[in-house]
């Protein structure tokens, strides 16, 4: 091999290192990463004459669905074309993550290491500015959740469930004390965003993992009752959590006279006492504090309209309008990242008016809707085949070969999460889509290839 292949290995070396750090430092960083790392990736695989490794049905199908939208969009000339174009950077460059994890380029445990130190290293500021307000970069603290270095976008619970996958066989395997600190700093930390989401990725990908592993039931019950403790225990000392965590949740599920009787049981003989001054009973100030719960998280009532289980109102006018889109857009779509033009249009007014106010958005918040509204039945077929191809070949790989048992199961987990009918980022966009394009093509069975 020439010593300028040698750069190019060695430079995407390094920049699959930068990766979880790109993300720190915002979408423009993120994406001027990953297509520098397709490109020079994409000519180290010309130059060594690596292509035909790629040859695989799903990886066909994904290429095929990418191909169709980039000719569609030149052809009928539809709004945010070089977005199509756009998705190339993230199958490059999760192919390249692939490629140079199966042929061992990088040390995974090495790589495991760094990013457990990274996020600790996020979790530290997180902490600081819990604490002072403020965070080391001097970004300040949101009025109910930390964010770190994310500022007002309040992900930082979602990058850290995302990226810890990596390092997730590292930091179950063998635990000693200090990765046990580190598991339980993590988990608090996350907490303390309210992300429900980031929450809900980081127990159960973490949760199945611990449940495949070697230990013995015995330390998995004692594992499984400290969570919950903490879970419990925070929810009870700190009301930011109950709200968004508890209260929030319940009211989405319709449980309403159930969040009164938290109330009742949880808040302290001060708030209560205060209603007492003005004469009110403690069941009527329950339910005054929950309306003003509602309020401070934009809740409507569920008379205004059904709640279903995770979905708000939000999210049901945004699956609702996205099906109207649909219905005009059958085969091909209207293109990826339209929906938020879309959305807006007079000709897909929804006949609850309370619906029709909220149903335009950036993106549907829903993979199989966002898939559906802006690549079609054609582009639904192709994007999952191929998923469902690479799913049932990993399954059988974890089956059949115990080799690096739970780094395989850790990519289909969070893959499977990724799944989920729940609400989710854009697909197609840099902060969500980054992760689910780089998870599903870790999933992918590349053939081992002997570099010279």
């Amino acid at each position: 091999m020439s010593n300028k292949l040698l750069n190019i290995k060695n430079i995407l070396i390094i920049m699959i290192y930068f990766f979880p750090l790109s993300i720190l430092a915002g979408p423009f960083v993120i994406n001027l990463n990953l297509i520098i790392c397709s490109i020079l990736f994409l000519i180290y695989l010309l130059k060594n004459n690596e292509l035909k490794s790629f040859f695989s049905i799903e990886l066909i199908f994904l290429f095929l669905f990418i191909l169709i939208n980039i000719l569609l969009d030149l052809i009928l000339e539809r709004p945010n074309s070089y977005k199509s174009i756009g998705l190339l950077r993230f199958l490059l460059f999760g192919l390249c993550i692939n490629y140079y994890f199966s042929n061992n380029l990088i040390n995974r445990v090495n790589y495991q290491k760094y990013i457990l130190l990274i996020i600790l290293f996020v979790c530290i500021d997180a902490t600081i500015q819990y604490i002072f307000g403020v965070n080391v970069v001097g970004i300040k603290k949101e009025a109910n959740y930390i964010s770190g270095f994310f500022g007002d976008e309040k992900i930082l619970g979602s990058y850290i469930s995302k990226i810890i996958i990596f390092s997730l066989p590292f930091l179950i395997h063998e635990t000693n004390l200090k990765k046990k600190f580190l598991y339980f700093f993590v988990f608090l930390i996350i907490l303390l965003t309210t992300e429900r989401i980031g929450l809900f990725i980081f127990i159960t990908s973490t949760g199945i993992l611990f449940l495949f592993s070697n230990y013995n039931i015995k330390k998995k019950i004692l594992v499984c009752l400290i969570g919950l403790s903490i879970l419990s225990t925070s929810l009870i000392l700190f009301e930011s959590l109950r709200v968004n965590y508890l209260y929030k949740t319940l009211h989405q599920f319709g449980f309403e006279n159930l969040n009164k009787k938290i109330i009742l049981l949880v808040n302290n003989k001060t708030f209560f006492s205060g209603c007492d001054k003005f004469k009110i009973d403690s069941q009527s100030c329950a339910e005054q504090r929950y309306d003003n719960i509602k309020r401070q998280l934009g809740l409507q009532e569920t008379s205004t309209v059904k709640n279903y289980g995770i979905f708000s109102q939000n999210h049901i006018a945004h699956i609702l309008v996205g099906i109207k889109i649909w219905n005009d857009n059958k085969y091909f779509g209207i293109g990826v990242n339209n929906f938020g033009d879309a959305s807006w249009g007079n000709e897909y007014e929804l006949d609850n008016k309370f619906l029709n106010t909220i149903k335009a958005s950036t993106h549907p918040h829903n993979l199989y809707i966002q898939v559906l509204t802006e690549t079609g039945l054609i582009g639904m077929i192709l994007f999952f085949s191929s998923i469902i191809i690479i799913v049932l070949k990993r399954l059988k790989k974890i089956i059949l070969i115990k080799e690096n048992y739970l780094q395989n199961l850790a990519f289909l987990t969070i893959l499977v999460i990724f799944m989920l009918p729940i609400p989710t980022g854009n697909v197609f966009g840099t902060s969500h889509g980054v992760f689910f394009w780089t998870y599903l093509l870790m999933n992918i069975n590349l053939k081992i290839i002997k570099i010279n």
